[in-house]
């Protein structure tokens, strides 16, 4: 193990012989980069971003200590920074902290690992995501996706973050172009595959984004953000029931929701319906929101689908001054639609840098 870093090179460019490619001195660098001497640094990194990836709360946490430890063990291991930054800003995504509290950080996080390393594309994808998801500086975000592309373009991060924000921008058939070219790069990640979903889901793609689902809850029933591609297909479609069963696993697999709450809004659905159940989905995300937690977006919604557009309004407001970060994918969502005529939306839009 301790020649690791050496075999990674032999193994590297004996590939490079094979297919009789000549190498100038940098391409040559390039193709043997090292990015730390340090294996247990090394190994560090590796750990945290297979918390990353599972995109919990508690997780995340485990992610951010692993590259904490890599920082201490060679303050120069530009990848870590960027890991840490990505750790920072799915701690907004999965409201765990405020926008306002960790996105910061993860530029700045993202900005130490570029001055370390500019040629790194992770790191341009972690400054990329905190400028679409919390700028709303979609111009800059593109720059900055494209640059990583350019650097590197195996890294699927980038390709999937990406999508998101073209997603985002209503570039549908780019979004899909830039998400079939992550799952060929990662087909097994859960999380790209449930981006895809995502976007099939959001562009009227049902029976696809039911496919993309089953494929992730055959690598893993408790991925949480499938049940939920299941749940938003299954209410669009009317199958109630399902969506309400599909919306609590999600919220208890993302440890989002005590076993007692799931339990209550169960209770709400049955004694109430659905409406039982939006409202009692309400009262919790209201009790979340008083203990500091971002979640106007998510009341945003819940009020428009009671058709309380005043209330869906004010919410949305409340989302744009906090910089939550699911207002990103506002102009898209169509759980707004009936809000989509009010001068209000619209203004709230343009203000995002969404509409002319």
């Amino acid at each position: 193990m301790a020649d690791v870093f050496a075999i990674q090179d032999e193994i590297s460019l004996a590939i490079v012989g094979k297919l009789k490619v000549k190498l100038l001195g940098d391409e040559k660098k390039k193709i043997v980069k090292r990015y730390t001497q340090d294996l247990e640094a090394y190994d560090l990194y590796l750990k945290g971003r297979y918390h990353w990836n599972r995109r919990t709360p508690d997780a995340l946490r485990k992610a951010i200590g692993h590259f904490e430890q890599v920082i201490q063990k060679d303050p120069e291991f530009a990848l870590a920074y960027a890991g840490l930054a990505d750790c920072y800003s799915m701690l907004a995504q999965v409201c765990v902290l405020p926008p306002k509290e960790v996105f910061p950080k993860a530029k700045a996080l993202a900005s130490k690992a570029l001055e370390i390393d500019e040629t790194l594309a992770e790191a341009h994808t972690s400054l990329a995501f905190v400028l679409s998801s919390f700028d709303w500086d979609w111009t800059g975000a593109e720059r900055e996706f494209k640059r990583a592309i350019e650097l590197n373009p195996n890294y699927a991060t980038a390709h999937q973050w990406f999508a998101a924000t073209l997603r985002d921008l209503g570039r549908t058939s780019e979004a899909i172009q830039e998400l079939h070219k992550a799952l060929e790069l990662d087909p097994l990640s859960l999380i790209i595959n449930t981006a895809a979903g995502v976007v099939y889901a959001h562009t009227g793609r049902e029976d696809k984004a039911v496919e993309q689902a089953e494929k992730i809850l055959d690598l893993d029933p408790t991925f949480g953000f499938a049940h939920e591609i299941l749940a938003d297909v299954n209410e669009c479609r009317g199958k109630l029931d399902e969506a309400v069963e599909g919306q609590l696993k999600t919220y208890s697999f993302a440890e989002f929701l005590s076993q007692q709450e799931i339990a209550a809004l169960r209770e709400a659905y049955a004694s109430s319906g659905w409406n039982g159940f939006l409202r009692g989905w309400l009262k919790i995300v209201h009790r979340k929101a008083e203990q500091g937690q971002v979640l106007y977006y998510g009341m945003a919604s819940l009020y428009a689908r009671l058709d309380d557009t005043e209330k869906a309004i004010e919410c949305l407001e409340k989302a744009y001054q906090e910089h939550d970060f699911s207002l990103s994918g506002v102009l898209v969502d169509d759980k707004f639609e009936k809000l989509r005529s009010d001068p209000r939306f619209v203004q709230l839009l343009r203000k995002m840098g969404l509409r002319q």
